[in-house]
């Protein structure tokens, strides 16, 4: 009997030092981790979407509930322009504003908003210290109440209030004395009683905005009550740079238009003067030519008639005797420039390569050409609106075939210059008036 207890006690201890080495189950080991890995926290986009969790704000009107009292709500229009962001309460004249939270004073003033394009953005004010009485701070404005640009029964007090990360901005309310900056103010301390503080509004109004990060932010969550303020879009690095571009290219765009438009104009006043001028030459020329007789009754014979008047004559034909006409033109303003007194420093620069012009001589060379060729130096300027003054002097100079060098004494300038100027002037002026100055014949 003994020795049967004595198998079963060693039985036994066997099969526990067994159990005792085996692995755990899997279910077993899932549990252990479990257990032993900390709780999550709330992530960070939880915490941000459930702002405001730390307090409740106190409503600023004394003896009214949170919500009560609201004349306009964000987003809600005043008049025809739509209040973005602002929070409107009214309530008796006198009702005492209360601070919603512990606070610091950041400012504080004396303020009148205008009624502009977008309510409460354009302001008059004054600062409103703690050494001030609000006649004294009013007196600050007596200059605009005096020309009747504002109404000085919605001038109020203005305060903007540091609540944590928030700027809290109170308008609408009436104080004895101002407060210094950096003043800490308690929850439910009273800043002020209710006052006009708008002049869209004929009853009195306290205006409160908030602005977290230098932007707005909710003005009515805080408080406690549904909210209708609708944040603003934040724009990308590149879309505001877009933006910009836009608003500097369509400027750019309208005046490049409009240039256009007025060189288009200008381009086709200069042809149709061109054509004119070639018209009433061209009539000239056929009043000065001699008439044919009728046969057998003498007179000029059809082999000597002029070529407008022959028959075949075509385009080519009118634009020679055009030009011919022209030169003629030419050459009567060059005999009168020739007899004029500063004709002879010309002369003598022609005779003498070693004659130096003086300034006084080359001016006075100058202007009398401008005064013998002064129509056809009009011709020049409306044929082409590219064609500047100095261009059209070298014109003028090239009409009295001058040698090279003796242009580029009178007009101080190099034969190089001249040469550029006289390929530019191929590309501004017409063709038929650039053969007259510089073709041959």
């Amino acid at each position: 009997m003994r020795s049967v207890r004595r198998y079963v006690l060693i039985l036994a201890l066997l099969l526990g030092f067994s159990s005792c080495g085996l692995p755990p189950a899997p279910a077993e080991r899932a549990k252990e981790r479990q257990m032993k890995q900390p709780v999550p926290e709330a992530s960070p986009k939880a915490r941000i979407e459930t702002a405001w969790t730390d307090s409740v704000w106190l409503w600023p009107l004394a003896g009214y509930q949170a919500g009560e009292g609201i004349l306009r709500r964000p987003n809600e229009k005043i008049g025809k322009w739509k209040n973005p962001y602002g929070l409107f309460l009214t309530a008796p004249e006198g009702t005492p504003v209360l601070c919603p939270e512990d606070a610091t004073v950041m400012i504080m003033g004396l303020f009148y908003h205008y009624p502009w394009s977008r309510p409460i953005v354009r302001a008059a004010g004054t600062p409103f210290r703690g050494d001030m009485t609000f006649d004294e701070a009013l007196h600050e404005l007596d200059s605009y109440v005096a020309s009747g640009e504002i109404d000085p029964k919605y001038i109020s007090g203005y305060v903007a209030l540091s609540i944590d990360s928030r700027e809290v901005r109170f308008t609408g309310f009436m104080r004895e004395r101002g407060l210094p900056q950096g003043t800490r103010l308690h929850r439910g301390d009273t800043i002020g009683t209710l006052h006009y503080g708008y002049c869209a509004f004929d009853e009195p109004s306290l205006f409160i905005s908030v602005e977290q990060f230098n932007s707005s932010a909710d003005p009515m969550s805080p408080f406690g009550i549904p909210s209708t303020y609708v944040p603003l879009k934040r724009q990308t690095a590149e879309q505001i740079i877009l933006r910009r571009a836009i608003w500097i290219a369509v400027p750019v765009l309208i005046i490049a238009l409009v240039l256009l438009v007025i060189f288009r104009l200008r381009d086709r006043r200069r042809i149709a003067y061109f054509r004119r001028l070639k018209e009433e030459m061209m009539a000239s020329q056929v009043e000065a030519s001699p008439q044919p007789s009728p046969e057998g009754k003498g007179g000029v014979s059809g082999s000597n008639q002029s070529p407008l008047l022959q028959e075949g004559t075509g385009e080519a034909s009118e634009d020679a005797s055009w030009t011919d006409a022209y030169r003629r033109r030419i050459a009567a303003c060059a005999g009168q420039f020739w007899a004029m007194p500063s004709a002879k420093y010309l002369q003598a620069a022609m005779d003498d390569d070693a004659f130096m012009l003086t300034a006084e001589q080359g001016a006075a060379i100058a202007k009398d050409i401008r005064t013998a060729f002064s129509d056809i130096a009009h011709d020049i300027k409306s044929s082409s609106t590219k064609v500047n003054n100095d261009e059209v002097l070298y014109c003028l100079f090239s009409t009295l075939r001058l040698p090279t060098s003796v242009m580029a004494k009178c007009l101080y300038v190099t034969d190089s210059t001249l040469r550029g100027r006289k390929t530019r002037l191929k590309a501004k002026m017409p063709e038929e008036l650039y053969n007259v100055f510089f073709g041959k014949g």
